[in-house]
């Protein structure tokens, strides 16, 4: 099953008011995103990593994805140097490292750590429905809160449909391999679940439909804005301000 590491903690973060949490990451993902210079993302990394730590540090399944993800980050520091064009700084027969390259590798590394302790810590930290009720407040479409509800909601019901089948297959005698009956089976179980998929999905409109659904979600969740929010909404806005600001700052 689908595990939801990041909701078995009650950290200060967990505290926070989700729309904070929601604004701040967007915020800050998107001014990491638009920075080329080393300092600034160097600060940003800082931040996030202050940010996260009553998240991240505590959980080692946690850390165990975030080392994985880096080990992702390897490929950009083996073929970016070797493939880029730029000033040398590595020449031999058949090998040249590229500076830019190296640089290029760093900027990368470093913005995808960003962007991912940033978005883990501070939104995928939000239960489904305070998420939901949050993106509603703060007056995205409601056709598009509605779509991601149904659409995380049923990625658990596609995985059980997935297991089911793969279950059945088993019991059949399946054992996958590199060879044609395995691509045709994998392509069959693929195929029944679009269809089983289908199925589901139109009874569960017509269940909505006779339950009075008209296309909004209903909360139980009252969201109020604490002064404890404020405060960290204003200090979260100024660190990034300033992050953003090192960008224009003479190296």
């Amino acid at each position: 099953m689908i595990q939801e590491f990041f909701l078995e903690r009650n950290s200060i973060i967990h505290q926070i008011d989700p729309r904070v949490r929601i604004i701040t990451a967007i915020l800050f993902s998107f001014v990491i995103s638009l920075s080329q210079q080393i300092p600034t993302l160097l600060s940003g990394f800082v931040l996030a990593i202050l940010v996260s730590a009553p998240v991240y540090w505590s959980n080692r399944n946690i850390q165990k994805n975030f080392f994985h993800f880096n080990k992702i980050l390897l490929l950009f520091w083996i073929f970016l140097p070797l493939t880029m064009e730029g000033n040398p700084i590595i020449l031999l027969d058949l090998l040249t490292v590229s500076k830019d390259g190296i640089w290029l590798a760093t900027v990368l590394t470093l913005k995808m750590n960003v962007i991912l302790l940033a978005f883990t810590s501070l939104v995928v930290t939000i239960p489904i429905s305070m998420l939901g009720r949050s993106l509603q407040s703060l007056q995205l479409p409601e056709k598009l809160v509605v779509l991601f509800l149904f659409t995380y909601r049923y990625i658990f019901i596609l995985e059980e449909e997935y297991h089911t089948l793969r279950t059945a297959a088993r019991l059949r005698g399946f054992e996958p391999a590199t060879n044609l009956h395995t691509y045709r089976t994998y392509a069959n179980m693929i195929g029944m679940l679009l269809v089983r998929s289908i199925t589901k999905a139109k009874q569960v409109h017509q269940a909505m439909i006779c339950r009075g659904f008209t296309g909004r979600f209903h909360s139980l969740f009252e969201l109020a804005m604490k002064p404890g929010d404020w405060v960290c909404l204003g200090v979260l806005i100024c660190c990034i301000a300033g992050i953003g600001g090192l960008e224009w700052v003479p190296h």
